[in-house]
């Protein structure tokens, strides 16, 4: 690519399809086996050359009223950093606007994205000055869950979220083009917060070996995706946000559909079929959250 214009990257949002969380870790994290895949569904990054004297690296987003800081704290503005710390002769500052759509607190790895894509659309811009296995330690070095945005399709994450694999070429097929209808209530959920309520209860891991089990009876085709479907995560959360289990059973009982948390929450999704009723299951989910919930209607990458 050429530093003398501006690229545009595609940002997109992920969900949890399989999360099991088995245990926590001695450095403070956790350990999981989970599918994750990204979405049709996301945000949109334009990046800029400055030219010497214009300035430090800037950030905007918009819509500006989302509350997404600007400065450092922005992973992006950490990856352009970690990029230029990397190549420092190579990077000179960069103007990148960020048009926001992923919800915030969602479990939908929405920060994550931006920073991974940011990651790569540079080292692409660059002329690919390092390893690309250089470039998934970057990211990991910024997020448990960065590194699972390089891949362009639905990854088996392992580990703090570090160890990545593609999925069999037979269900990663199965997958593409899935739809879903993906919804965020109003109240997000703080990650650390869920992940230290887990800890301190104890009683809500899966054990590695249930949850690599599970995990091969769908690689081998014995389960489908919808029965891959599960996060033990929901365990914690259902705690606090009571109006989650009250609508998982109200859809069930009354659509015979499965929701599912996406990561630590609060976004949840429901796979969808030609027999699903989608004005009834959207109906339900404003009745149960309130007509401010945000949904959308998209598919798996």
């Amino acid at each position: 690519m050429n530093q003398g214009y501006g690229i545009t990257v595609f940002s997109p949002a992920k969900v949890n399809l399989f999360l099991a969380i088995t245990g926590p870790r001695d450095d403070g994290f956790h350990n999981l086996v989970s599918v994750v895949t990204p979405l049709r569904f996301g945000d949109q990054l334009w990046i800029f050359p400055l030219t010497p004297g214009e300035g430090n690296d800037m950030l905007e987003v918009v819509p500006a009223d989302t509350g997404i800081p600007t400065d450092e704290r922005n992973l992006i503005l950490r990856a352009v950093r970690r990029m230029r710390e990397v190549c420092p002769h190579l990077l000179g500052p960069v103007r990148i606007r960020l048009r926001k759509r992923i919800p915030a607190e969602a479990g939908l790895g929405g920060g994550s994205s931006n920073a991974s894509v940011t990651l790569r659309a540079l080292w692409q811009w660059l002329g690919r000055p390092f390893t690309w296995e250089r470039l998934i330690e970057m990211a990991a070095e910024l997020g448990s869950d960065c590194p699972v945005f390089l891949n362009p399709g639905p990854s088996v994450m392992r580990g703090r979220g570090e160890f990545l694999q593609p999925v069999v070429p037979g269900q990663r097929q199965a997958l593409s083009g899935q739809r879903i209808l993906l919804f965020k209530p109003a109240f997000g959920v703080e990650t650390g917060w869920a992940y230290r309520e887990m800890r301190q209860r104890g009683t809500d891991y899966i054990t590695e070996v249930e949850a690599e089990a599970h995990l091969g009876r769908w690689q081998r085709g014995e389960i489908n995706h919808k029965t891959l479907v599960m996060n033990n995560m929901e365990r914690v959360v259902d705690q606090k946000f009571l109006a989650l289990p009250s609508l998982r059973k109200a859809l069930k009982v009354e659509t015979g559909s499965h929701l599912c948390m996406s990561g630590s929450g609060s976004a949840s999704f429901v796979l969808l079929d030609e027999r699903s009723d989608i004005v009834k299951i959207r109906k339900i989910i404003k009745e149960a959250l309130g007509t401010e919930t945000f949904i959308i209607e998209t598919s798996l990458l």
